[in-house]
């Protein structure tokens, strides 16, 4: 009986222990990208975020337009894939990309594993990244905008 005990006080500590370390994980990249984003972009302030073990969510401000960066840590690349391809799907759906609808669906170079840029040719794009075991979705006002702060996030996750 002491045995089974001392195991399941172990197991219990060593999943505790891996949900502390993943809310570090992301109260570090929150830090990381807050600290980046004044350096980078002083004019747009941090409005709201929200921090959890296995998500971040930052808006930033400048005057009326915003930015806004939801950031999944899953528990595997593949995880990544699946919400990458699973959202992309999603908004391939929604936009209809065509001469006609104003939509287009680009790749940027260098941005994490795979991505794929959302614009529409009246302004306001969103982009879609993954990296490693990290799904992004963020949107902006413009496309200048939205690749900043793609690159700014992307830089602060770990290197795959």
């Amino acid at each position: 009986m002491n045995r089974f005990l001392s195991l399941l006080l172990a197991a219990l500590f060593i999943c505790c222990a891996s949900v502390c370390v993943s809310a570090q994980d992301s109260q570090t990249l929150f830090s990381q990208i807050e600290r980046a984003s004044q350096e980078r972009e002083p004019k747009w302030k941090i409005h709201r975020k929200i921090v959890t073990p296995k998500y971040v969510s930052v808006w930033w401000k400048a005057g009326k337009p915003y930015v806004r960066a939801s950031i999944q840590i899953l528990s595997s690349e593949k995880a990544a894939a699946d919400t990458f391809e699973g959202f992309d799907s999603e908004i391939s759906e929604g936009c209809e990309v065509s001469v006609t609808s104003g939509y287009s669906k680009t790749e940027i170079p260098n941005l994490g594993d795979k991505n794929y840029l959302w614009s529409h040719r009246k302004g306001g794009a969103s982009i879609l990244f993954r990296k490693g075991n990290v799904f992004v979705l963020l949107i902006a006002p413009s496309v200048e905008a939205a690749k900043s702060f793609a690159q700014l996030v992307a830089e602060q996750l770990p290197a795959t």
